[in-house]
């Protein structure tokens, strides 16, 4: 998991922790036993990266300018 973190910096992510807990950031650092993530606000989350489960990239929907019929 480690490793699969570590090719993610600077990339957003969510981290599944179970039990609806699931973090939204980009990856900012990976250290032996914690992610670094920083979401929209700025504020830094660290995590133990035994404690997850789940790693999905996100992907931003596509906008487009113009009224939606």
């Amino acid at each position: 998991m480690e490793e699969k973190l570590r090719g993610l910096e600077g990339k957003r992510v969510d981290l599944n922790c179970g039990m609806g807990a699931i973090f939204r950031g980009t990856v900012k650092e990976v250290q032996e036993k914690l992610v670094t993530i920083v979401d929209e606000d700025e504020l830094n989350t660290s995590i133990a990266i035994k404690k997850i489960i789940a790693v999905t990239e996100c992907v931003d929907p596509v906008t487009r300018p113009g009224f939606i019929v």
